[in-house]
């Protein structure tokens, strides 16, 4: 059977990709586990932050009404009537003329206006002689400074941080409702293939591609449920996809069998047995893609060689998954920069090289970080973006402007 493909734009792949993914329904999960997922309802403060006046600073808290004339020339002495310290659930009163001894965090005593640093009074015995006036309120947190009770800690959509978990750990949730991590189920498909750690026969490799897109998977916000490889055999990869499909895979990413070889299953698949789509995309490395629905599933067949699985990746399986997460940037952080050397970009396709970043006084400059070949791993490993050359451009110059999309933390 001749397989046919239809050309598309990398922008075109993208939206209809898209066309099939949904924010997935919420969840209530630990914090420790929300970390750069998306908040799913607002959190509203159940009470003020801080619950109580609090001193700022370790010191001596006094009444204003006290130690506001102080001078050097005409000296406050105070009687140190008690101490606190964080914690404490018994509070000693400042009477006037009395300072109580407090630690930072601890709750200020009852009349108590001003605490004075350590520091910046003369301790003698049971009493402190101050020499200097301070404003009212100086060194005291006050009830609700931070967040008022009723507020919006922290709004629904928002993508969270060590420090959103914080503010929502301090108003006493244990849990929190998020959009889920995406399910996601890695096939890398080849009779060469075997598993890193066993025994290899002639002809035989191991198997780096699903290791590699797993790990992106889960870089992108997925959580992998299956990454392994099977045989070109139509038989196995069809049996693999429906059984990630019945066990709730919410994307199966498939590595290798997308092109129009003779021992590309994924392709047979697509025209002979599951309604699958078979796409050329005008761009390199990765042109070949393959997509479609099974079951509740989407299924996203990327190219095999490596830096075409992990171009194709970037641009196609990460929009797919930050869009089931909720969150709106699709888009991989981008830098501009200069490039430094003549860049063939023969056949008007977007190109997509892999190269080093260096900062100089004009600002990123981006070098080759190695043959471009798409089996070629060490190049990729080395890279700390890809350099975007336009549909289009015949030949990048040095000096050149384009994007870069940072992949060093990929």
């Amino acid at each position: 059977m001749e397989h046919q493909r239809e050309n598309l734009t990398v922008e075109e792949a993208v939206r209809r990709i898209l066309l099939g993914c949904s924010v997935l329904p919420e969840r209530a999960v630990p914090l420790r586990d929300a970390r750069e997922l998306v908040l799913a309802r607002d959190v509203v403060a159940g009470s003020p932050s801080p619950r109580f006046d609090t001193a700022a600073m370790d010191g001596y808290a006094v009444q204003h009404a006290d130690i506001r004339g102080a001078t050097l020339e005409r000296p406050v002495h105070l009687g140190i009537v008690g101490a606190g310290v964080a914690g404490d659930r018994e509070i000693t009163p400042v009477a006037p003329g009395t300072a109580v001894r407090i630690m930072t965090g601890a709750v200020c005593p009852e009349d108590a206006d001003v605490v004075i640093p350590f520091e910046l009074v003369e301790s003698r015995g049971d009493q402190i002689v101050v020499s200097q006036s301070f404003a009212a309120g100086t060194n005291i947190r006050r009830t609700g400074e931070d967040i008022a009770i009723g507020s919006v800690v922290v709004e629904r959509g928002t993508v969270l941080r060590p420090a959103h978990l914080a503010v929502i750990a301090a108003e006493g949730h244990e849990t929190i409702e998020v959009v889920p991590r995406p399910r996601v189920a890695v096939i890398a498909t080849g009779d060469e293939l075997v598993r890193p750690g066993q025994a290899l026969e002639p002809g035989q490799i191991w198997d780096s591609n699903s290791v590699m897109v797993a790990a992106l998977v889960e870089q992108f916000g997925g959580e992998v449920v299956m990454s392994g490889c099977a045989p070109d055999e139509p038989a196995a990869v069809l049996a693999a996809l429906r059984r990630e499909a019945a066990e709730g895979a919410d994307l199966i990413v498939t590595i290798g069998g997308a092109s129009l070889g003779d021992r590309d299953v994924l392709t047979e698949l697509a025209s002979d047995v599951i309604a699958l789509e078979r796409w050329s995309i005008a761009m390199k490395p990765g042109k070949p893609l393959v997509y479609g629905l099974l079951d509740s599933a989407i299924v996203i067949g990327l190219p095999g060689n490596p830096a075409a699985a992990f171009v194709s990746a970037v641009q196609f399986v990460r929009p797919a998954i930050v869009t089931m997460l909720g969150q709106l940037d699709i888009d991989p952080p981008t830098i501009v920069a200069r490039t430094l050397e003549v860049i063939p970009n023969q056949g008007g396709r977007r190109n997509y090289l892999r190269v080093m970043l260096e900062v100089d006084e004009h600002g990123y400059v981006a070098r080759l970080a190695g043959p471009q070949n798409v089996a070629n791993l060490a190049t990729l490993s080395r890279a700390d973006g890809l350099l975007v050359i336009p549909d289009g451009v015949e030949q990048a110059e040095p000096g050149e402007r384009f994007e870069v999309q940072i992949i060093r933390s990929l």
